[in-house]
């Protein structure tokens, strides 16, 4: 899906954060570069990825969300632009790249993945990440370590995620000392990690 800048200008949040005449329509048509069915030349590609990661620097977090959730499903196209997503403090702008983007390699989503998880986790960064398909053992193991509740839960119904052993012997470490703590009782789920 494109992005319209004359439709998003009618979006309160937007309007009230952005520039509509020069600032909206230029992130609009670079962003949209990377939404065409013909991938843009290698060159081509590296100069509007470069302009658009810089011009959504300093951009709002309404707009970033906009480019975010339309970018996060690319297959080829802006590296820059989907890491300074992802690395976006505010989740409604991570999430969608953290969960689906594949321009996010294995080594950067690790990254992430700690740099999320100390000293204060965020716990809707981490969990779009162990939602994420094909998750390497070195990510699930800094979730599992860094995680909250959900952020497990996620993991342990993500069929595509890979475990070390000690992620495992975590895991379900886990999930008993969180039903000791409740009621007592492992569900079928929670043994089935």
């Amino acid at each position: 899906m494109h992005l319209f800048s004359n439709e998003l200008a009618t979006y309160d949040n937007i309007r009230d954060e952005v520039d509509l005449g020069i600032e909206l329509p230029v992130v609009c048509d670079l962003a949209n570069e990377f939404l065409h069915s013909v991938p843009l030349p290698k060159p081509e590609a590296y100069e509007v990825d470069e302009t658009l990661a810089l011009l959504l620097k300093s951009s709002s977090p309404s707009l970033k969300i906009e480019v975010a959730e339309r970018l996060a499903h690319v297959p080829e196209g802006p590296r820059r632009t989907i890491r300074l997503l992802a690395d976006d403090n505010q989740p409604a702008v991570a999430v969608p790249v953290l969960r689906y983007s594949e321009l996010l390699s294995p080594d950067e989503i690790a990254a992430i993945a700690r740099l999320r998880g100390a000293p204060v986790p965020s716990q809707d960064h981490l969990a779009a990440i162990a939602s994420r398909r094909n998750l390497h053992a070195e990510v699930t193991d800094i979730l599992v370590h860094s995680g909250s509740g959900e952020v497990l839960d996620a993991l342990a119904h993500n069929d595509t995620a890979q475990f070390s052993i000690w992620g495992l012997c975590w895991m379900v470490a886990r999930a008993y000392r969180d039903c000791a703590a409740g009621d007592g009782r492992l569900s079928q789920r929670e043994w089935s990690i």
